[in-house]
């Protein structure tokens, strides 16, 4: 197990050296990352809402109807989804979580795993693929913080970068998701 776990660290620290020697600053980290995980959890999404629809019969009944969100209830949305819970769920799954863990193990596979997950726990109330999605990009963010963390030896500095690609991807995940589904049905 710990031979595993520490051919996973320096795989994880092989990429920490890639991305720096790209010299990227946090805006081109940003855009790229979030250009990386938005598709494949979108394809993920849509691979889920496939199967479960082939797997179970779907009942339309005539009584249901869709009522369509005020221009208010949007725009509160929207406020949440893209400002407070990036910065919240950056304080609460990676900050606290990788710095309270930092004291038990110095294994970055550990604190990425560990922070991912309760980051996808967070999740779980919307469903049980909200929660796998949030896990996958819980890695994403998980890992972003520790390697920000690394290069600049700034908390907020690794914050800010974490929760504006957090704040990016849920801007996306509204406009793609959301939106739509107002306008259509």
């Amino acid at each position: 197990m710990n031979l595993t776990l520490a051919r996973t660290d320096a795989r994880i620290e092989t990429l920490h050296e890639t991305i720096n020697r790209f010299g990227w600053n946090s805006y081109s980290f940003i855009i790229a990352t979030t250009a990386f995980i938005i598709p494949i959890s979108l394809a993920i999404l849509l691979l889920v809402a496939i199967n479960s629809f082939s797997t179970s019969q779907v009942e339309v009944s005539q009584q249901s109807s869709f009522v369509l969100p005020t221009i208010d209830e949007t725009l509160a949305m929207i406020r949440f989804s893209v400002i407070w819970a990036p910065l919240l769920e950056t304080l609460l799954c990676q900050l606290l979580v990788i710095e309270i863990l930092k004291k038990v193990t110095k294994s970055s596979m550990v604190l990425i795993a560990v922070s991912a997950l309760v980051f996808g726990l967070g999740h779980i109330g919307r469903s049980e693929q909200s929660a796998a999605i949030a896990i996958f990009v819980g890695l994403f963010l998980s890992f972003s913080y520790i390697h920000w963390l690394r290069k600049t030896g700034s908390k907020p500095k690794a914050c800010f970068v974490v929760a504006l690609t957090h704040a990016i991807y849920n801007f996306y995940y509204v406009i793609l998701t959301y939106i739509p589904a107002s306008i259509f049905f």
